[in-house]
């Protein structure tokens, strides 16, 4: 899960089709787990199931890498990683 969370933020600089392909994604995913109809409003369904968005799940993860980045406790292979 800890790799998942680093190439999510650090991959979040994808191409914004991309990133419009995986909301897609995964809100076909969240009304396919909850039996809804395509057409039915997102946002009530992640209430419902306690779920982040990807963009708030981006937020999150970068937040805490930076974080850890701050306080000296990323991997050793990000030392060379540096504020500009």
């Amino acid at each position: 899960m800890v790799i998942y969370n680093l190439l999510l933020v650090l991959g979040g600089g994808v191409g914004i089709t991309t990133l419009n392909q995986l909301n897609v994604l995964h809100n076909k995913i969240i009304r396919a787990m909850t039996y809804s109809s395509f057409r039915t409003k997102i946002a009530p369904l992640y209430e419902k199931l306690n779920l982040l968005k990807l963009d708030d799940i981006y937020s999150l993860e970068l937040g805490k890498t930076m974080h850890k980045f701050h306080s000296v406790n990323l991997p050793d292979n990000f030392n060379h990683l540096s504020l500009l």
